[in-house]
């Protein structure tokens, strides 16, 4: 099972989503 590869993906997207909320438009 590739965990890692699905964690890094979730990871990416959880770091977007946090940068989005800290800098908004």
């Amino acid at each position: 099972m590739n965990g890692k590869r699905w964690k890094r993906s979730a990871t990416t997207v959880y770091n977007i989503a946090y940068h989005l909320i800290w800098c908004p438009k």
